[in-house]
Formats: structure tokens, sequence, C-alpha cells
């Protein structure tokens, strides 16, 4: 299964109460303090659980996390 652009936002919306009216496909989360470290967690559970996928705690990085686009293209290369 894949995750979704529209599913991702309402996830950050109404999962983790981002507003996201400001927010594009390339918009730093973390790093400009959008989510915290705490939301990381429902965030990974989120992804995990709507791509059908497994993130190792080694692919837990910025790079893969810190916007939309990033985590949709982490999840595409993750889907079976």
């Amino acid at each position: 299964m894949t995750v979704t652009h529209d599913d991702l936002m309402a996830f950050l919306r109404d999962g983790l109460h981002v507003d996201t009216s400001s927010i594009d496909t390339d918009t730093a989360l973390f790093t400009s303090s959008l989510i915290d470290s705490f939301a990381m967690v429902e965030l990974i559970v989120f992804l995990e659980k709507a791509g059908e996928i497994r993130m190792p705690p080694a692919d837990v990085t910025l790079t893969n996390l810190d916007s939309v686009g990033a985590m949709l293209a982490y999840c595409a290369t993750r889907a079976d």
C-alpha cells in the first residue's frame, strides 16, 4: 500500500494538530519546529501502518522524515 500526500497531510492536521495551510512538499517539519521529537513516534507508526512498511531505526533520519516529500519518497522505496 502507498502513503498518499492527502493521507499524510490529513494525519499531520488531524493526528498531530499541525496547521497544514502553509505546508508544501518541501517544508521542513522537524528542523523548523513545526513538529517536535515527541510527535515523531506517532508519525512513524502512521507511516508504517498506512504504508504497510517497517521503518528500521537506522532509517529514522531527517533525510527521511523532515518533509512531506521526503516521507513520501521514503515510503515509496520501502513499498513492496
